[in-house]
């Protein structure tokens, strides 16, 4: 053994077990070097001496890495490119490990092809600390922090003559993904040397990180970006956060984890304590004022953070799929403002916390673009073609048109014109230059077919062999139009009882349900509060809308058989009545306490006789006032207990008080 080789050994032991006898040397150690010295020794039983022959795994234990990151790797491809434009010509080579060391992309040099695979710088290599030792990987992937493995830093002698600087990259959840890795067979001696080069490796693994949490939040949330420099956050900001439409924090990278968190490692139980907070509880702005950004003109906006208050600059983005939802208001400081979520919203955006829900969502988000036809069934009014838009506007065919047919609606005499087509001439009263057909419309884009069981059964063999095709044939014409076509259809009826009644064709009901997504009605709703707050938001403009409790449980205990609906209707009145931005009850129209003693007071009063004095709906209107003031006070001004105490519903109540001008005592 040569003395080079007996002087590294030394080093390494004595530093571990007697680091008295090498004060002169130890210092000149970095930290991290030295404690992945430690866990080799104590911890890994490795010796420095044997030289180890590089593993590099089989084709297929390889796959097994790269597939659960196939994605992330694809996205990290132009990034290595670039970072390889840069050390190639000083004969670095550059690798992507995942974050077990397994090295899962690599861009070489020719030259030195044969020398580089004996080194295990090569595609396949196994760098993870516990085989190999003290290297740049295997201390990155430990510790998920920069680090130079510089030549005698490794632990295993056959990598002494190597210098390697590895930087880590964290998932969109702030957890160890991948490291990336520039390695040389040769060096300078001086570990000074690497630095820049360390600095260089970690800008491009926080580029590839970046690009990954944009990536995969893209479609469903909203990204934020911030820093301390206004001019570089939409480019290099190194904070990153995602929050979904009502604020929560649905994703934070590792940087912005450490910054708010404080300085806590990946393992620490800290670490997530960001996650599903709302994001106004660290920093002073408004949810709206992080969606406006998204397509403000300055781009960049400053915002304070609440621990500290100090100043930072942030810029939004906004998912892909509801970018359209947004328009210029040059009338506001070029702020923009929001179109009515409900002209076209994600499917994101159609549910709070509800199970039913989050069911379909989940199966319509997993098919939507696998040419498989939709059938949405539910209530009238429970919002299937909402649902349907939403999904156009979640699919890869988003920017073709989305064409939208109520069969109930259009006459029997015109629906297969209106569907199909026609060339001119081909009936009374047709166009002289004929007229293009909805199903041709929608090619490329989204057939909606509304309330399907209405269509007449020989409409329906028409429709069959189109959907079977692919192809239409307009009145009159002898030569069929092949179509791009993919259908959701919809209706409140049970298409399988009309099936059985010979009312609806099976073959047809196949083709059209090749999944069925069952919307449950409002009533049935988990989330009334979400819908509720969202239509007051989207029909009135005014992101500051609210609600007070009082009117918003009436509203949830009402059955509504109009579903969302007839709720839309009502808060549409009571938008118009408001002379503030909070509903309360005198906003709230007299037809809703009409309907609500139609569906809830009849079993109630039937129980009464109409000559039973305490019965209040038999008393005058003096009789009345005294009464219910009585009650209330007895109460204690408690609405569900002054309706116990009558036997009436809570809606009377409210209607009897505004009716007679009776005002809490601390509404005075």
């Amino acid at each position: 053994m040569s003395s080079r080789s007996m002087n590294h050994i030394d080093v390494i032991m004595n530093s571990v077990y007697r680091p008295e006898k090498v004060d002169g040397i130890i210092s000149n150690v970095d930290p991290i070097i030295l404690r992945s010295w430690k866990r080799c020794v104590s911890h890994f039983h490795l010796e420095p001496s044997p030289t180890r022959t590089a593993r590099v795994l089989s084709n297929q234990e390889l796959l097994d890495h790269k597939t659960p990151i196939e994605e992330f790797i694809s996205i990290a491809k132009s990034g290595l490119h670039e970072l390889h434009k840069h050390v190639s010509a000083l004969d670095y080579v550059v690798l992507l490990t995942d974050k077990h060391g397994i090295t899962i992309d690599y861009l070489g040099n020719d030259r030195f092809d044969k020398e580089l695979r004996k080194s295990g710088l090569y595609m396949g290599s196994d760098w993870n600390e516990t085989r190999a030792g003290t290297c740049a990987v295997g201390v990155c992937a430990t510790e998920m922090k920069p680090v130079i493995a510089h030549r005698t830093d490794h632990f295993d002698i056959a990598n002494t003559t190597l210098t390697c600087s590895a930087a880590p990259i964290f998932d969109p959840f702030g957890k160890p993904l991948a490291v990336l890795d520039v390695s040389s067979l040769k060096s300078p001696e001086k570990k000074d040397s690497q630095y820049i080069l360390l600095q260089m490796v970690e800008l491009y693994a926080h580029i590839i990180e970046s690009a990954n949490f944009l990536h995969y939040f893209k479609h469903e949330n909203w990204v934020i970006r911030f820093g301390e420099s206004k001019q570089y956050v939409e480019v290099s900001a190194p904070h990153m956060i995602a929050i979904n439409e009502t604020g929560e924090i649905t994703g934070i990278n590792a940087s912005a984890r450490t910054f708010l968190n404080g300085n806590t490692h990946w393992q620490d139980e800290s670490w997530d304590e960001a996650m599903g907070k709302h994001i106004t509880k660290y920093f002073d702005c408004k949810l709206d004022d992080i969606f406006a950004n998204a397509t403000s003109l300055t781009k960049t906006s400053p915002v304070k953070l609440k621990s500290t208050n100090q100043q930072f600059y942030f810029h939004s983005y906004a998912p892909h799929n509801i970018k359209s939802l947004f328009v210029t208001g040059r009338n506001n400081k070029d702020r923009p403002s929001v179109v009515s979520q409900h002209q076209m919203m994600p499917l994101g955006s159609l549910a709070g916390k509800d199970t039913k829900m989050d069911k379909s969502i989940r199966l319509a988000r997993k098919l939507l673009n696998s040419r498989i036809n939709f059938l949405i069934q539910g209530e009238t009014g429970c919002g299937k073609e909402l649902f349907a838009k939403a999904m156009h506007r979640e699919s890869n065919r988003s920017k073709a048109p989305f064409i939208a047919v109520n069969c109930a609606a259009i006459p029997e005499s015109l629906i297969e014109s209106e569907l199909f087509g026609y060339k001119p001439g081909s009936f009374t009263g047709a166009k002289s230059k004929g007229s293009q057909g909805l199903i041709q419309q929608s090619s490329g884009g989204t057939l909606f077919l509304d309330e399907i069981g209405d269509m007449p059964l020989d409409l329906q063999t028409r429709l069959l062999r189109v959907i079977s095709e692919q192809e239409v044939l307009p009145l009159g014409s002898n030569a069929p139009i092949s179509v791009d076509l993919n259908v959701i259809s919809a209706s409140h009826r049970c298409i399988e009882s009309m099936i059985n009644e010979k009312r609806f064709r099976e073959d047809l009901y196949f083709r059209l349900a090749g999944t069925t997504l069952t919307l449950p009605p409002f009533r049935a709703r988990q989330d009334k509060d979400f819908i509720i707050k969202n239509i007051l938001v989207s029909e009135s403009s005014n992101p500051d809308i609210s609600i007070e409790n009082e009117v918003l449980e009436l509203l949830k205990s009402y059955s509504w058989p109009g579903n969302i609906r007839e709720l839309k209707n009502i808060l549409k009145v009571a938008l118009a009545l408001s002379n503030t931005q909070t509903i309360t009850m005198d906003d709230i129209p007299e037809q809703f306490f009409n309907k609500i003693d139609n569906h809830q007071e009849t079993s109630r009063h039937a129980s009464y006789s109409d000559n039973t004095p305490d019965s209040i709906t038999n008393c005058n209107a003096k009789s009345i006032e005294e009464k219910l003031i009585v009650s209330l006070k007895h109460n204690k001004w408690n609405i569900t207990d002054t309706a116990n105490d009558l036997g009436i519903s809570r809606a009377t109540i409210y209607r009897r008080m505004k009716r007679y001008n009776i005002v809490p005592p601390n509404q005075l």
